[in-house]
């Protein structure tokens, strides 16, 4: 277990109780969202609790994340900064290490590991999405994101779980891990499409219940949070925005239900 303090009017604690997120002694269920520009309170109105920073936000991005009680995901500063900043890990709930790294990103993310274990002021989990390796990165990382495209693969759902059921199998046993889903087909998917057929629109993005599908065999796998990939922002007055805003907050509204029992707490009484 490797435990984790900051201040927030009083000090509290987040540390991994085993693959359960405690923050407080409290269980804590990230519900992320990559941040595209959109305003902080807006996400957090449709129900988000966590931003997945491109890069390293200045302080007053943290001092907003505070006040609204949001955590940001976020690739960590150089090194001057690290050092150098008693407030450098602010409204920080980990640092992500990378994506997509292969074996020959190991090396790498061990320095950077080693680097933030020995400042105290840094000291946040570590997370990473590796794409493969999966035992050697769990040996320096807390945490895990296995990343899972159900809809915008060749694969029919089976076939997607059961990707995501052998990708799982090859963690250690009882470790942390998020899965991270996409809610729009990624700039590369859509550079192909125009390629194949232009001057035809790509067809609609998933729609609510295969988002809720998607998410409940997330959940069903042991995922305990759900990061969501958006390339685009979100806020606009556009359609397909105005859609997704809408079926991300009920999506949500299902999961703040949820949270006792993904989080890892014991709840009260059954679901109904």
């Amino acid at each position: 277990m490797r435990a984790v303090s900051w201040d927030q009017n009083d000090t509290a604690e987040i540390q991994f109780q085993g693959s359960v997120l405690l923050s407080d002694g409290q269980p804590l269920m990230a519900r992320v969202i990559e941040y595209n520009g959109e305003p902080m309170a807006w996400l957090q109105q449709i129900g988000f609790n966590t931003l997945a920073m491109k890069s390293y936000p200045p302080l007053a991005v943290r001092q907003e994340a505070r006040k609204l009680g949001l955590w940001l995901f976020t690739p960590p500063p150089g090194e001057a900064e690290l050092s150098a900043d008693p407030d450098v890990a602010e409204r920080i709930l980990a640092w992500d290490l990378g994506e997509g790294l292969e074996a020959t990103h190991l090396q790498q993310v061990a320095r950077t590991v080693k680097l933030i274990r020995r400042i105290p002021a840094a000291n946040r989990p570590l997370a990473c999405a590796p794409a493969g390796s999966f035992t050697a990165y769990q040996r320096h990382v807390d945490l895990v994101r296995l990343d899972w495209q159900p809809y915008f693969s060749s694969l029919a759902m089976p076939d997607a779980v059961l990707q995501l059921q052998a990708a799982i199998s090859q963690l250690r046993r009882g470790s942390p891990y998020w899965v991270s889903i996409s809610i729009q087909p990624g700039e590369s998917l859509e550079r192909q499409w125009r390629a194949l057929v232009p001057g035809l629109a790509m067809p609609a993005a998933v729609s609510l219940d295969q988002l809720r599908i998607a998410v409940h065999h997330a959940l069903a796998a042991g995922s305990r949070g759900i990061y969501f990939r958006s390339s685009r922002r979100l806020d606009g007055t556009a359609a397909w925005q105005q859609q997704k805003c809408r079926q991300l907050e009920q999506i949500n509204l299902e999961l703040r239900s949820l949270e006792p029992w993904i989080a890892g707490a014991g709840p009260p009484v059954a679901v109904t």
